[in-house]
């Protein structure tokens, strides 16, 4: 991912570059299958030092380097978290398409990325003790946000929207990931949309 965006951005020079797709959430009681995740900050939750404490318990000190979605970008999400018409309208077509009858909410919060797929909650765990306001994971966002803001000049900027598909636990299967792609792009489709009509896009 972090290679295909670093290509993106080389040849076309965007101005933003927007990465949807499905992801883990951290809590089911704040965050239900197919809700809307916007990464802000984005972390490496792998980058830091595995060693071994006094007592002989393997222990990981994070080196977290954050990455921060625009302000301009923050607040329209914002807007979009508060909008019940548009939530309303992703309801409505998700009713005729995977018969879901909850309306789909939109959270921006802390995002951990990681080289491989979890379905291990104690590092879900580990990260908390790091990060008590996490709210997702998946494995490219953190690459997709450092590439976009690195490889050009001006800066493309990046926003990553992922929806919860799982938790990350043994409960972890594929029942939610149309849906969840679902209400990923089409928040994609509006935070779009809403940059055209205010003339930043």
């Amino acid at each position: 991912a972090s290679i295909l965006a670093t290509k993106i951005v080389c040849l076309h020079r965007p101005k933003y570059l927007a990465m949807t797709g499905i992801a883990a959430g951290v809590d089911r009681r704040k965050v239900k299958y197919g809700d809307i995740m916007v990464a802000d900050p984005c972390f490496d939750y792998g980058s830091g030092k595995r060693t071994v404490n006094i007592f002989g318990k393997k222990v990981f000190k994070p080196n977290y380097r954050q990455r921060r979605l625009d302000e301009a970008l923050v607040q329209i999400v914002k807007e979009l978290c508060e909008n019940d018409s548009f939530k309303q309208d992703m309801r409505n077509e998700a009713q005729k398409l995977f018969y879901q009858d909850e309306i789909p909410q939109i959270h921006i919060g802390a995002f951990g990325s990681g080289a491989a797929v979890l379905q291990d909650r104690s590092v879900v765990d580990e990260m908390l003790s790091h990060e008590r306001k996490l709210l997702g994971f998946d494995m490219e966002a953190y690459g997709v946000m450092l590439a976009a803001q690195l490889s050009g000049n001006p800066a493309t900027i990046p926003i990553v929207i992922k929806s919860v598909s799982d938790y990350g636990d043994q409960n972890k299967n594929d029942s939610y990931q149309q849906y969840a792609t679902y209400t990923s792009a089409r928040m994609a489709f509006e935070l779009l949309r809403k940059l055209i009509i205010r003339n930043m896009l």
